[in-house]
């Protein structure tokens, strides 16, 4: 079996990879910045849109409903672990305008999201207009700090992810971006 590059040449040439696989790859090994980040992230969206994108699919679909509970929540409860990318729940949040007895027309701002994280074109839009940027922000200014990111034990990132140890978080989030004010 052959690594790196040549190992993916082999698996292009075996047609287990696609033409744009294989591009994103050979920008991966360039050594040029630019093609590196082109090439980081077209195998990024292949892998939300085909890898992950197809389970969070079937999770979606489970059960009259189930699934989409479950999906919703993992937005609720969920966030990135990139320096200064909101958690999930804070990225468009439900937001709506109501008569208010008394107040008149009153904006209102949920603190909870507007969106699914399990659907790719929400999920996609999410990545590129918070994630991506910000990853690569810091992949240039404060490498140390990724650095240190990426080597943190994924058992230690796990735990610290989990909801349920984050529920106090989580609360404290939602709470936050609730408001409520008079429309206009």
């Amino acid at each position: 079996m052959r690594t790196g590059l040549t190992g993916i040449r082999e698996m292009h040439a075996a047609e287990i990879i696609d033409d744009r696989t294989m591009t994103a790859w050979e920008d991966v090994a360039s050594g040029d910045s630019s093609r590196i980040a082109r090439g980081n992230a077209d195998l990024l969206r292949r892998e939300q849109e085909y890898c992950v994108g197809t389970l969070w699919d079937q999770c979606r679909g489970y059960k009259n409903g189930v699934g989409e509970a479950l999906t919703y929540m993992t937005t609720l409860a969920g966030s990135p672990s990139v320096a200064g990318v909101p958690a999930l729940r804070e990225f468009r949040p439900v937001k709506f305008t109501t008569d208010v007895a008394g107040a008149g027309k009153t904006e209102v701002q949920l603190g909870i999201p507007s969106w699914d994280w399990s659907i790719f074109s929400e999920r996609w839009t999410f990545v590129t207009s918070e994630l991506l940027p910000r990853y690569t922000y810091q992949a240039k200014h404060d490498r140390a700090a990724l650095n240190r990111q990426l080597t943190t034990p994924y058992e230690q990132l796990w735990n610290q992810s989990r909801p349920l140890y984050n529920i106090p978080r989580i609360l404290a989030s939602t709470v936050n971006a609730t408001k409520v004010k008079p429309a206009g």
